[in-house]
């Protein structure tokens, strides 16, 4: 099999658009093949070899509401396999996905059960004080006009949520927050804050017992103080009172209120109390794996299979090497047993494999 090459694609995936910039990695000869995977789905065997039969591996770091899924995709063209790992950590932007993942020798299957994870509720948000005066809201999600007064997020992710708001004398006024939902929480907090007379806001940072590196006040994408606390007149009509908080660990959140400097029962809190939902229904999904499945036209997955019980050993993780785009590929190699059901129906049938996956890690 001397001569053998494998040609890696690098792609991103931006929510449904997929781009795909073909970069080829040249495999030095040798009779080892480098990709490959090799098992049984349901009682038929199964062997793939990247370069044989023309059969191909390629990369792509797809986004999945709003995360990082690192994947790749082996396939002869009638049988496929894509394996993805979703990112974790994401609250802290400067965080090494690979060490991480390196650490992680059994991560578990990522579920989707469509049970409610988050629900961006109205009447929750107006326990909170001001926020009383909230008549409704109309929901948007990433840009996506979702339903009034109440929505159900049933799958982790990190929002861009709004709120569109009516407040009880019929004034209107808009106000977002990035919302994280089904991974962990490295840091957090919310801002605690009043209007008085003569638009005199005054702001604080409830840490939640976090400790803080480094605190950023703005007035409408205006920086306008540094510390813990603010203090600032603003002028009648609306504005965004929004705090950037860096912790000690690494985290970086963002969190907005909506005020007016002329009508104190103008104001919304920021959306933390709706993060604390979901921290204590799901297991978190950082680092899970996800695995699809094209055979003769049907399609499977792990995410809507029951995988307790299954088994997932990563045996290696190694730097391969660069493609054309300069982005660095990782062999995975793993042994894997899981139950795999097809698209649109209740059937479940067993996979077990062995492979060296190349995946692109940013």
């Amino acid at each position: 099999m001397k001569g053998r090459k494998s040609i890696l694609f690098c792609a991103v995936g931006l929510l449904a658009l997929t781009s795909c910039n073909k970069d080829v990695v040249e495999i030095p000869e040798s009779n080892d093949p480098v990709f490959r995977t090799m098992g049984t789905l349901g009682t038929d065997p199964f062997e793939i070899v990247a370069g044989d039969n023309g059969a191909y591996m390629f990369t792509m770091t797809e986004v999945q509401n709003g995360v990082d899924v690192f994947s790749g995709k082996i396939s002869d063209g009638n049988f496929s396999i894509e394996l993805g790992i979703y990112d974790g950590m994401i609250d802290k932007p400067s965080h090494e996905a690979v060490e991480t993942i390196m650490n992680v020798i059994s991560p578990e299957f990522s579920q989707v059960t469509g049970a409610p994870l988050v629900t961006l509720s109205k009447d929750e948000l107006a326990t909170m004080a001001g926020s009383q005066y909230v008549d409704q809201i109309v929901w948007s999600i990433d840009g996506i006009y979702e339903d009034l007064n109440e929505v159900v997020i049933t799958e982790p992710g990190k929002y861009h949520v709004c709120a569109d708001v009516t407040f009880l004398d019929g004034a209107t006024a808009s106000i977002c927050n990035e919302v994280i939902a089904g991974y962990n929480l490295g840091a957090n907090f919310m801002i605690d804050f009043s209007v008085g007379l003569q638009g005199l806001v005054t702001a604080s940072v409830d840490n939640m017992g976090n400790a803080m590196q480094q605190v950023k006040w703005f007035v409408d994408e205006n920086q306008v103080g540094s510390d813990d606390h603010l203090e600032t007149e603003i002028l009648s009509g609306y504005h965004i009172i929004t705090a950037e908080v860096q912790f000690e660990n690494g985290v970086v959140r963002r969190k907005s209120v909506l005020v007016d400097g002329s009508n104190q029962q103008h104001t919304v809190n920021d959306f933390t109390i709706f993060e604390y939902q979901a921290s204590t229904t799901v297991k978190p999904r950082d680092f899970n794996i996800r695995l699809f499945v094209e055979k003769n036209g049907k399609k499977y997955t792990t995410e809507t299979a029951k995988n307790e019980d299954a088994y997932l050993l990563i045996t290696g993780l190694e730097y391969y090497g660069k493609n054309d785009a300069g982005m660095d590929v990782y062999k995975v190699s793993a042994d894997i047993k899981a139950q795999v059901r097809e698209v649109g129906t209740s059937n479940t049938i067993p996979m077990s494999f062995t492979t060296v996956f190349g995946i692109e890690i940013p």
